[in-house]
């Protein structure tokens, strides 16, 4: 709803405007000036990229996909062999060693189905990790 200023009140609500932008906007605008230019805190980034780089060295869903190509190897009927969806196992024991405690269903040398559970000892060596060339295996024991 407008209101009808008389002249007087409609020149000192432009000069008290005036005012306002004149010392009340510049301070304003050199506030958010400087905080944009002051350094963000280093350490939270630092810390934030070692994060990704601790994940991103963590191959443990990869050594488990590995130890079951491993693992076929051995079978006497490995394309009837049933592995189990999730490990019961898997941690990093040093710095590219990986434990795997897994299990499967597979045909035995008589032809019958047994359920096995494997622990196997994978070292990474480089490269993709998803390939069996990219690691080396210390030991697999059923």
């Amino acid at each position: 709803m407008k209101t009808n200023l008389t002249p007087e009140q409609l020149e000192k609500r432009t000069r008290i405007n005036k005012k306002i932008l004149l010392y009340g906007l510049p301070p304003i605008v050199v506030l958010f000036t400087i905080l944009m230019f002051l350094p963000g805190d280093e350490s939270h980034e630092k810390q934030k990229a070692e994060k990704v780089e601790a994940v991103n060295n963590d191959f443990t869903s990869e050594a488990f996909i590995v130890s079951q190509k491993f693992v076929k190897t051995q079978l006497n009927y490995p394309a009837e062999s049933d592995f189990d969806f999730l490990p019961k196992l898997t941690e990093k024991k040093s710095d590219s060693v990986y434990n795997v405690v897994g299990g499967l269903t597979a045909k035995n040398a008589f032809g019958v189905k047994s359920e096995i559970q494997y622990f196997a000892t994978l070292q990474y060596l480089g490269g993709d990790p998803l390939k069996t060339e990219s690691w080396k295996v210390i030991e697999i024991t059923y």
